[in-house]
């Protein structure tokens, strides 16, 4: 999960600002070619025929709002991809209000002979499109390498399947929600604990639940009713099951649905689990802990030991103390930024560089405590931040300075108009289910509380705007129907968007289930790090239906132990094979399968 707070990156610069489309009182098309409502449904469902029975016009996904799709991903699919708009009800519970549209995309099975169905897939968020996952799944198995037992069956799967994927209602080529206000709020210094910075927690929080408040689409966005349109698009498309990958709070999706649909779930697989026991509005705290775990027990060890490529120290609690030191802007600069980088070691230089922005930011501090932002900015300019002097090292640590002295700026200036955020995320989160904690001070304590024992991120988490929200929470699921399904479970050991303690407690619930961890690695997303292992019980399982004989260990990888320099000019491509887990045998040619994981790892969030 990227998920349960709003990462602010560089990578991605802003929350995913979109504008609030008309929901329009759709008609739903007839029946003329489409499949039969599937006769299990429950009489209840029987309001839902005309969804069911509606056409499906399929069209060339380079029109309409289906535009922007990754383009190398596209490359040698696009004959057999295709993008539909399904219509569902706003509201499950009363059909009368209205319908919504949801956009589809569908990459075709290479051979439509022996085809096992389709594989729904979602990237996680909430609020993330998922049309460009389909697009990487299909090209990832499209390099499997006929001579390896492995890759040829990553060749069968990309015969076998049709890969689907869905922007979730509120998002991107759905009907899409924005949460706008013209309130005003400044740069929050979340490492500072003092009253003024709580205060202005609770302001944003109250300004955030009055801005998606004053949405009419906002009632209607939640995992349930997302759940509910894939069984609508299922049945619209004529499939028999609903096969699915999804990760991080996509497997939060998938077992919503498995629970609400457990005759009609296929094969499923949940990678980088999330705890199903917790409500989503409750579940971010815990990711404080797990980065600041990777940070000081992983990355600062690393850092340490390699003092003569990285130039930040041979001390790991000198490095750890990098991002605890200095004034509350650029701690909560690097608490805002860091997390970003902690989601795969693949990232490793990009992490250091944002360090070894912040040590050199802060040495310049130190002589001159009060300088101005422009001074500042002056003085980073001179600044040499990697003792080999590698150009791209520079360019993205120079980079990440700009971004502190901007996030300065930002602090001095004070209230500036609220920022855009994902209004699904938040919308989701709070609409899932009630809080448990419903007192401010549970949370400003709880925020006061982890900001001792993980700095990086602990005092974001006195912010919750579902204290303030003002429509009535669906009520929390349960699964009991779906704990005897056959899923298949995917984990990191070190993963701190989703940690390891949540993945086995959804297991406990999911009794059906077998866990698969890949031991040392920390990422965010198992299947695409490039293990023969994990990769080869997720193979069988889309082939064969066949699941570990109980829960498993694969044997992962840590840090390079090879890296000798800083060298990311192959990461600013997308190039080199951060992680190693011999791919060239799966895979028929390794250094376009690293770029196609590479963009995987980016969409899961």
């Amino acid at each position: 999960m990227n998920l349960l707070w709003i990462k602010e990156t560089q990578t991605r610069i802003g929350m995913f600002a979109v504008l609030l489309t008309m929901l329009g009182l759709y008609g739903c098309g007839g029946s003329d070619g489409s499949p039969d409502a599937d006769p299990k449904l429950a009489d209840a469902d029987a309001k839902l025929a005309p969804y069911y029975t509606q056409a499906i016009s399929w069209h060339d996904c380079s029109s309409g709002n289906f535009q922007g799709l990754d383009e190398d991903l596209l490359y040698q699919l696009s004959s057999r991809t295709r993008c539909a708009s399904v219509m569902v009800p706003l509201d499950y519970d009363d059909i009368s209000k209205g319908n919504a549209s949801i956009g589809i995309l569908k990459v075709s099975a290479g051979r439509s002979a022996g085809t096992l169905g389709a594989i729904w897939t979602n990237p996680g968020g909430p609020g993330e499109s998922g049309l460009n996952m389909p697009l990487g799944l299909s090209k990832l198995w499209l390099l499997g390498n006929s001579a390896n037992p492995l890759g040829e069956k990553f060749l069968r799967l990309t015969d076998a399947y049709d890969v689907i994927g869905f922007d979730p209602r509120g998002v991107g080529s759905s009907v899409q929600l924005v949460c706008s206000s013209n309130a005003t709020a400044g740069f929050i210094p979340f490492t500072d604990r003092s009253a003024a910075t709580i205060n202005a927690q609770m302001k944003g929080d109250r300004d955030v639940a009055s801005a998606c408040g004053g949405t009419p689409l906002t009632p209607y966005i939640n995992t349930e009713y997302t759940a509910r349109d894939m069984e609508v698009i299922r049945v619209a498309l004529g499939y028999d099951k609903l096969n699915y990958y999804g990760a991080s709070y996509g497997t939060a999706l998938g077992a919503r649905y498995a629970s609400l649909f457990p005759d009609h779930t296929g094969r499923m697989i949940l990678d980088s689990v999330m705890d199903i026991n917790l409500p989503i509005s409750e579940y971010a705290p815990g990711q404080a802990p797990a980065f600041q775990k990777i940070l000081d027990g992983i990355v600062a060890p690393y850092v340490a030991a390699r003092n003569d490529v990285f130039g930040l120290g041979t001390n790991a609690e000198g490095v750890k103390n990098i991002a605890r030191t200095g004034p509350a802007w650029l701690t909560s600069w690097l608490g805002h930024s860091l997390p970003s980088w902690l989601y795969s070691q693949s990232m490793i230089e990009f992490l250091v560089a944002h360090l070894a922005a912040a040590k050199g930011i802060n040495s310049l501090l130190a002589a001159n405590p009060t300088i101005s932002p422009n001074d500042l900015q002056t003085a980073v300019d001179t600044l040499q931040f990697f003792p080999q002097g590698n150009r791209a090292a520079e360019s993205i640590a120079r980079q990440a300075a700009v971004n502190a002295v901007g996030s300065y700026r930002a602090f001095l200036s004070g209230a500036t108009q609220l920022q855009s955020f994902n209004g699904t995320f938040r919308s989701v989160t709070c609409n899932d289910g009630p809080l448990t904690h419903h007192d401010q001070q549970y949370w400003i304590d709880l925020g006061n509380l982890l900001a001792q024992s993980a700095p990086l991120i602990g005092g974001r988490y006195s912010s919750q705007p579902c204290l303030y929200w003002p429509f009535t929470p669906r009520r929390l699921p349960t699964f009991g129907r779906a704990s005897t399904l056959p899923i298949l479970l995917l984990h990191n050991e070190n993963d701190g968007a989703t940690p390891l303690s949540g993945a086995r407690a959804t297991a406990a619930v999911l009794k059906g289930s077998r866990l698969v961890v890949q031991d040392m690695t920390y990422n965010h997303g198992a299947a695409y790090t490039g293990s023969p292992c994990v990769n080869g019980y997720m193979a069988d399982y889309l082939l064969q239906g066949t699941l570990p004989q109980g829960n498993v260990t694969c044997a992962g990888n840590g840090l390079p132990a090879e890296l000798k320099t800083m060298d990311l000019v192959s990461k600013f491509a997308r190039g080199g094979a951060a992680i190693k887990a011999n791919p060239n045998d799966m895979y028929s040619d390794s250094i376009q399968a690293e770029k196609v994981l590479q963009k995987l790892r980016d969409m899961i969030r």
